[in-house]
């Protein structure tokens, strides 16, 4: 969604926008037009068990990509999360094409394979995180999969980028101290106008659902462990504790996650306050938050932006945010919601109750992200930084 926010953004300013995309599925690998792009879906499947490996040079996809440049002769080449279906030698590819390079970083993916969970399970909010990662923690993230040369290959490959962006200050830091340099910061971007829904989508999404006088708590996006969903209902117990007519709506992929979310409800006795309603897209997505009192963010591992929070002030939504990551740039503690260790449900969850029980406060607060999001989270401002970049 955030590449094709920024590329529908640079199409309407009169640039040429082309996607190339990977896909695990070969019917669907074919070249596409779609909102005025132009979009390359290759096929790739790499296994799992070969990323640290082909996640480097996938000699499979690459030269189907080189053809691409040689027939397209793009001028920028901006790499968004690179993954091992396209892997990081496409970046030494696109350098010897003659275009401009450019790598934004989403995840922790050039340093870390897989989700950085490295975090104290306690009370009180952490200070002085370390993310520099030894070989030791990399051979026990990857276990069989590992490889030694990981990421010094990756950072030889960053090296052809003319530069590298972060989607947070915290990201820039973390790849600072695993030997990533040229690194800037371009937050991801919205659309306010893009987030408006009518009435009767809301009511058709309260009838649906039996949401009728609930007092909503919004959880939504890829729900997993690291996401914070085995926190969850410790923390919604203590909330429904003192709010009664609160329900916690959980939107996505109902998964192993969704369903641990479930077990622990019922065995904490508060089954009906969970309602899990699958994955929600286009105007029932907008309706779930525009209908929510509270969004929560309760990611467990370091979650570098998370696009939730700026989709919930979008909405003038409050939002319940993590320590770990970039959510604490996101959310200003105290003015556009709060910031919390999910490890400390009680704190946590008594945030939550604050905004629940203070109508004036959590206005106040979703007004104020609102703002903050036209000001700093804007994608007409995304979209300024990059192209500024673009033509150094």
């Amino acid at each position: 969604m955030v590449v094709y926010r920024l590329a529908k953004e640079l199409t309407a300013r009169g640039h040429k926008v082309q996607i190339i995309a990977a896909t695990a599925d070969k019917s669907k690998a074919a070249v596409s037009e779609f909102d005025n792009l132009k979009i390359y879906r290759l096929y790739s499947n790499i296994p799992k068990i070969c990323r640290n490996y082909l996640g480097i040079c996938n000699f499979f996809i690459l030269p189907k990509i080189k053809k691409i440049f040689k027939a397209e002769k793009p001028d920028i080449v901006h790499a968004q999360l690179i993954n091992a279906q396209i892997s990081f030698a496409v970046l030494r590819l696109a350098k010897k094409s003659g275009a401009k390079v450019f790598y934004t970083a989403h995840d922790v993916i050039t340093f870390s394979d897989g989700k950085l969970v490295r975090f104290r399970k306690s009370a009180g909010l952490p200070k002085n995180l370390k993310y520099k990662l030894s070989p030791f923690d990399l051979f026990r993230q990857s276990k069989f999969s590992f490889n030694p040369w990981r990421n010094f290959c990756i950072r030889r490959y960053l090296k052809y980028c003319d530069k590298i962006f972060a989607v947070s200050e915290a990201l820039k830091t973390a790849l600072v101290e695993n030997g990533i340099a040229k690194v800037q910061t371009i937050y991801n971007g919205v659309d306010l106008a893009e987030f408006k829904v009518g009435e009767e989508a809301v009511n058709a999404l309260i009838k649906k659902f039996r949401l009728q006088n609930k007092k909503i708590i919004f959880f939504g996006g890829r729900i997993s462990i690291s996401k914070g969903a085995g926190l969850i209902v410790p923390i919604l117990k203590k909330v429904v504790a003192k709010v009664p007519d609160a329900v916690l709506l959980v939107a996505g992929v109902k998964n192993n996650a969704t369903k641990l979310i479930e077990q622990q409800a019922a065995e904490q006795g508060i089954g009906d306050k969970i309602i899990c309603i699958g994955w929600l897209s286009g105007d029932e997505l907008k309706a779930a938050y525009q209908c929510s009192a509270v969004c929560i963010t309760p990611s467990i591992c370091f979650d570098t932006f998370n696009l939730t929070n700026i989709e919930a002030a979008a909405f003038s939504v409050p939002v319940v945010g993590t320590c770990f990551g970039g959510t604490p740039e996101v959310v200003d503690d105290g003015k556009t919601g709060y910031i919390a260790n999910p490890f400390d449900a009680a704190d946590y969850a008594e945030k939550i109750t604050t905004l629940l029980t203070d109508e004036n406060k959590r206005s106040q607060f979703g007004q104020a992200a609102r703002r903050r999001a036209q000001e700093i989270f804007s994608l007409k401002k995304q979209a300024d930084l990059t192209i500024a970049q673009y033509q150094k």
